[in-house]
This record gives C-alpha cells, sequence and structure tokens, in this order.
C-alpha cells in the first residue's frame, strides 16, 4: 500500500497458481490498494489532529486554570478590584458570577507538593463532571466549588466538603485528609471571608477533633473565642452567627424575644 513514495502498509495475497490471474483482477487489486492507501492517511490525519486539538485544548485549559488561581489569590488577598474587573476577570477563567460557593482549606499527607498538585489538576481538567479548583497556598490546600444556596449552612455544606474530599483523593490523587469549611459564600466577593472561616475552622477543629475529616466553622463555636482569647470580634461574630436572625425580628417587630432568652438563661 503506496501513497507516493511513502509505504503504508503491506496485503498479502494467496491464490490458486493453477488459475490465471486477469488483467482486470490485477488492475482491481492495484485500485483496492489505493483506496485502502487514502483510508488509511487520511484516519492517521484525523488522529493527528485530534491529538492536536487535544493538546491544545489540554494548553487553553491549563492558562485558564493559572489565571483562575492567580484571580483567587488576589481576591483573598484583599486586592482593591472594582465590580467591572471582577465581573470581567471572573468571565475570562469560568466563574459563575451568579453562582454561590463552598470554600474549604485542607491538609493531607502524601505527596502534596505544588508538582503533584498542577498534575492532578491537569486530570481533573480532563473531567468535565468534576467542577473543582484546587491550588497550594501556604503549605495547604485551597479547594473552591460552585453550592447552591443551602437551607442549613452546617449540614449541607459539611456533606458537600466530604463529597468534594472524597472527590479530590479518589479521582485526582489529591491527598486531603482534613478539611475545614467556611460559611456559604452568595458571591466571589465572600470568599475571603469563607477561605478565612475554612482555615480557622480547620486550625482549631484538627486539634480538637482530631480523628474528624470535616470541621465546619460553625462546629467551633465558642472554641475560637476561647482560642483567641476573649477577641471581642470573635465574640460578635459568634452572637451574629448564632443569633443574628432573632436578634433581627426582635428589632423590627419588638417581640421581647432576647429578654425571654436572657430570662431563661438566668432561670426565671
Amino acid at each position: 500500500l503506496k501513497l507516493g513514495a511513502e509505504i503504508l502498509g503491506v496485503i498479502t495475497l494467496a491464490f490458486d497458481c493453477e488459475q490465471t490471474i486477469l488483467p482486470e483482477e490485477i488492475d482491481l487489486l492495484r485500485q483496492f490498494a489505493a483506496i485502502t492507501a487514502l483510508v488509511i492517511r487520511n484516519r492517521q490525519m484525523s488522529f493527528d489532529l485530534l491529538e492536536e486539538s487535544y493538546q491544545r485544548v489540554t494548553l487553553e485549559s491549563s492558562l485558564c486554570q493559572s489565571e483562575r488561581i492567580d484571580f483567587l489569590n488576589e481576591l483573598l488577598e484583599g486586592k482593591p478590584l472594582t465590580n467591572r474587573r471582577i465581573a470581567a476577570r471572573a468571565t475570562k477563567v469560568g466563574l459563575a458570577l451568579q453562582s454561590g460557593y463552598i470554600a474549604m482549606v485542607g491538609v493531607g499527607e502524601g505527596d502534596g507538593s505544588d508538582d503533584a498538585v498542577r498534575t492532578a489538576m491537569q486530570d481533573c481538567l480532563r473531567q468535565q463532571d468534576l467542577d473543582l479548583t484546587v491550588w497550594r497556598r501556604g503549605g495547604q490546600f485551597y479547594m473552591l466549588a460552585p453550592q447552591p444556596a443551602p437551607e442549613n449552612d452546617r449540614l449541607e455544606l459539611s456533606r458537600r466538603a466530604e463529597e468534594l474530599r472524597r472527590m479530590a483523593m479518589e479521582r485526582i490523587g489529591i491527598p486531603v485528609s482534613q478539611v475545614g469549611v467556611g460559611l456559604y459564600c452568595p458571591s466571589l466577593k465572600d470568599l475571603a471571608a469563607g477561605f478565612y472561616q475554612a482555615a480557622e475552622a480547620l486550625e482549631i477543629g484538627q486539634r480538637v477533633y482530631p480523628k474528624q475529616a470535616v470541621h465546619h466553622y460553625l462546629d467551633i463555636g465558642m472554641l475560637r473565642i476561647l482560642v483567641r482569647n476573649g477577641d471581642r470580634s470573635q465574640i460578635d461574630l459568634f452572637i451574629q452567627h448564632t443569633l443574628g436572625k432573632m436578634i433581627e425580628y426582635d428589632r423590627e417587630r419588638n417581640a421581647h424575644l432576647m429578654e425571654t432568652l436572657l430570662a431563661i438563661l438566668k432561670g426565671k
């Protein structure tokens, strides 16, 4: 099988030597060989084009992933970005503006080097159904995924965090043994607070509950106040998270709920 000067293959035929092979039959064999050679070449060209396209898409995805992580780090560092700039950057790197997010910070054992994470994330890019961003920051794994608004922040986000932790380990080989989970992030602007809460939940949670895989920010409650030596800002934040809705309701309707709660706590 030849195409120009290139030999693409060989076909071996067995025939009865007692029968005469007609010139027309030889011409048919030549035509068959020429057509087969074209099919082989076209098939190889298709494979080459597919491979080239795959490499291009992988490279574009890798560049997009790198730009996404740079953008997320800027958000975490509190760099001044206008709403228009945030919208443009988010669209460019494939982060939905209208989506909420779950922010997690994890630690693990094994090969958690930057190169290992980058290699794992290349595998993640090929799995279109796995909408998860993972990167290394300060010796920890930072993980971000879209998340619908939960009805129960602690329970739903804890379950979702465990699912994502297992996916990171089983499907892309990132060894995350424990994760901290922040409060639900309604928008990209809330990610800095969400990751701060996740890091704090992990720091305190893994010391108090070392065998637990997921530590939600609300799980550490009073513990973070004690760890921070009575920091007033932490006390205010704890009150807002636990009693905020009741305080707001009480203020709007003058329902005397806080007075009732105080009486209960005093045993009256």
